[in-house]
């Protein structure tokens, strides 16, 4: 495309389809053209209102991206493809989340005895077994793969080992476990500490009433 302009600045757009819009600002005097700015962005054919995404190239004439390359009065303008929007995936279903559902201490043998017919492969005696934990404990559905570490690994927690249980599916109840029992044992020695003031301020009471 051709376009004749006038000495002076001017701001030029360069817009197409699957990319993103040139924006130039130029300056051409009666010898040459120089560039003064360059950015790339979105631009809105209604209101012919350009939103800036970053910065382009002013010297653009060697790489041919995302810029502008000025050739004595020719103007080329190298566009930047719009980047596809990639949707992550949904986070999967784990072993942990089968086994989270119930909670610690919460676990049933309908729970191990579900991901062995899963790993074995025997869907419907596996849903059976789903369907038989208690509705308040129950997943919502199979981890997105079962192997024997996750069966292993939850019958471990099902019999309260909950290290052996870490090392094999690492949901960490071992260490959930160390937590409650420092916090019980926080909780019986400031309970101590009480029974011992009160015991200690009623000796000095008897000491004062006999003294």
């Amino acid at each position: 495309m051709e376009v004749e302009v006038a000495l002076g600045e001017h701001e030029l757009i360069f817009v197409t389809d699957g990319y993103y819009a040139l924006k130039v600002n130029i300056n051409v005097t009666g010898s040459s053209v120089e560039c003064l700015s360059a950015e790339y962005g979105e631009f809105n054919e209604t209101t012919k209102e350009f939103t800036k995404k970053g910065d382009a190239s002013c010297d653009a004439c060697a790489t041919k991206e995302n810029g502008v390359c000025i050739t004595n009065f020719d103007i080329h303008g190298y566009l930047k493809p719009v980047e596809e929007v990639v949707t992550p995936p949904p986070a999967g279903y784990t072993t942990c989340d089968w086994v989270n559902s119930a909670g610690k201490g919460n676990l049933v043998w309908a729970h191990v005895l579900a991901l062995l017919y899963k790993y074995q492969g025997l869907d419907n005696l596996a849903e059976s077994q789903r369907l038989s934990i208690p509705e308040n404990i129950r997943p919502s559905q199979f981890p997105d793969t079962v192997e024997w570490k996750d069966v292993l690994g939850t019958l471990y927690y099902y019999q309260t080992l909950y290290s052996l249980g870490d090392a094999q599916i690492g949901c960490g109840w071992a260490s959930l476990s160390l937590a409650m029992r420092l916090s019980r044992e926080l909780s019986q020695i400031q309970q101590s500490r009480i029974q011992h003031k009160s015991l200690i301020e009623k000796i000095l009471n008897e000491l004062k009433e006999g003294g």
